[in-house]
């Protein structure tokens, strides 16, 4: 079996259920706007490709890309302050961290947010792996 030093996980939706600071996030959003708040099950199926795809799929069909981009602007700084408010590892997390035996377990956390158009940027996450010292394989 292969052994490695260092281990890499996405943080959001990984290891961290953060639903419902995204569900409120974008009902606040919703309600700034005058669209349809959604539950939680349709936030989930938004969720996917990035947080402006989230959005695009929150806003009511045919909204002018103007108003998504003002909506994407609001929620961005909405969540950034209101993130951790009902976020919550799933179940077995921090024992996984507390029982690695040696080596490094990193959580890496929006580093595609800053990307136009969704997806993430493996660039960030490899400049992480080598101002870490980690070789990428």
């Amino acid at each position: 079996m292969r052994k490695y030093d260092t281990v890499l996980f996405d943080l959001d939706g990984t290891l961290l259920d953060s639903l419902e600071d995204m569900k409120d996030s974008v009902n606040h959003v919703m309600e700034e706007f005058g669209f349809p708040k959604h539950s939680l099950e349709e936030i989930r199926s938004f969720v996917g490709n990035g947080i402006r795809r989230l959005i695009e799929r929150s806003v009511p069909e045919g909204t002018d890309g103007e108003t998504c981009e003002r909506a994407l602007q609001s929620y961005r700084s909405y969540y950034n302050d209101h993130c951790m408010i009902r976020t919550r590892p799933y179940d077995g997390i921090p024992e996984l961290f507390a029982c690695a035996e040696s080596g490094r377990l990193c959580a890496c956390h929006r580093f595609q947010q800053k990307r136009r158009g969704g997806g993430g940027d493996a660039r960030a996450l490899l400049r992480r792996c080598d101002s870490a010292g980690i070789r990428p394989e």
